[in-house]
């Protein structure tokens, strides 16, 4: 029976997943075949996505990123609206910024905080700070500012007692510095020193702000 072959596919390349992530690396290929058996022998089953989102994940431990990239790509078109779809188009993304395809990466990660908002797990598993977050470290990566202020200007809107904002304003204001705007930068490490006053990274805000000081060759303020 066909169904019953493409559970059998799912069953197996599932098990033999789930036992990889516990330690048995070896497993990772052979739930791989199992996901790709599915996939090659019923193009057309309605499981396909979910099996191109479980052999993204086999090749992506495998350290194999071009190729789960291509896979989650492909788990993103198959699958329908759900947490599933949100977790392959994470990864796509992922797998962009592992690549340095950091343009890509931001379109995919700014996609996910526009289109799963209204999914509950996207606030339960912090999809969407998760996903500014990235968004925001691939847009400073590759010097766009004004992408990665975007991103920060949602997180702290959104997320303001998050994970995510004390991490970003301090990137962002090291961008900002870089890139020779060493007053901007400090306006951002003075919004972090009155949201944040306690937190665990204002001793690298201060030692940014000296920075940005010396970088202006104001050598009294940088002591």
């Amino acid at each position: 029976c066909p169904v019953k072959t493409i559970h059998d596919f799912t069953g197996l390349g599932e098990v033999r997943l789930k036992q990889a992530v516990l330690g048995y690396t070896n497993l990772f290929q052979d739930a791989l075949i199992q996901f790709e058996k599915l996939t090659n022998s019923f193009p057309d089953s309605p499981m396909v996505g979910k099996a191109l989102l479980d052999a993204g994940w086999c090749l992506w431990s495998q350290q194999k990123i071009p190729e789960s990239r291509e896979a989650f790509r492909g788990a993103v078109e198959k699958l329908p609206y759900s947490e599933e779809q949100a977790e392959a188009r994470f990864k796509w993304a992922d797998a962009q910024f592992a690549l340095k395809d950091y343009p890509a990466a931001v379109t995919n990660y700014n996609s996910i905080a526009e289109k799963y908002a209204s999914l509950p797990q996207a606030k339960e598993q912090h999809f969407i700070e998760r996903a500014l977050y990235q968004s925001a470290r691939a847009a400073l990566n590759q010097h766009d500012l004004v992408a990665a202020t975007s991103a920060l200007k949602n997180i702290l809107a959104w997320y303001p007692d998050g994970f995510a904002g004390p991490s970003v304003l301090l990137l962002a204001g090291q961008g900002l510095v870089e890139q020779k705007d060493a007053a901007g930068a400090r306006e951002l490490f003075s919004e972090f020193e009155k949201l944040y006053p306690t937190n665990d990274l204002l001793p690298q805000v201060r030692l940014a702000i000296a920075r940005s000081y010396e970088a202006e060759k104001n050598w009294d303020a940088a002591i």
